[in-house]
């Protein structure tokens, strides 16, 4: 093929195109311009990685509203009663489960009238002794507001297994 021919150059003024044997390349090497010589692509610069645009940073978002928390009834861990002892000192006693297993006097304020047996409050709860508060909170005034309270607070604890 060392002829030159002319052939489809677009331009009879085009000088003719001239075909070009390539020589097999050995690994890490590249032709030079002129088809000639070698090099050592090693030792040629590495082209730069392109950048990645960098991600925007997130903000933090305050104040979010957030939607109202549905009233879901939930059995609670416990209900700390404290009772008035005879002496002026008083004394706080944590129902987990139910029933209580103490009965009152119908009368405000609640009066311990008498502990069952098989109550956790045996051998710690005594008789005559006023409930005062029920979790923190003083109880109501009037008998039937201060039952209707207690019969609700105790109907959340967990029951007995």
């Amino acid at each position: 093929m060392g002829a030159s021919q002319t052939c489809c150059s677009g331009n009879a003024s085009d000088p003719p195109l001239e075909a070009v044997r390539a020589e097999p390349q050995t690994a890490g090497q590249s032709p030079s311009p002129d088809g000639t010589e070698t090099k050592d692509t090693q030792d040629m610069p590495k082209p730069e990685e392109p950048k990645m645009p960098e991600e925007p940073k997130i903000k933090e978002i305050q104040n979010i509203p957030q939607e109202p928390k549905k009233d879901v009834p939930k059995q609670k861990e416990g209900l700390t009663f404290t009772f008035g002892l005879p002496d002026g000192s008083t004394k706080d006693f944590l129902f987990k489960t139910r029933p209580i297993g103490i009965q009152f006097t119908k009368t405000t304020p609640l009066v311990v009238k008498t502990v069952r047996p098989d109550s956790p409050a045996v051998g710690s709860v005594e008789l005559e002794w006023e409930v005062l508060q029920v979790d923190g909170v003083d109880l109501p005034a009037g008998y039937e507001a201060t039952s209707k309270q207690l019969k609700d607070q105790v109907s959340q604890l967990p029951t007995k297994d």
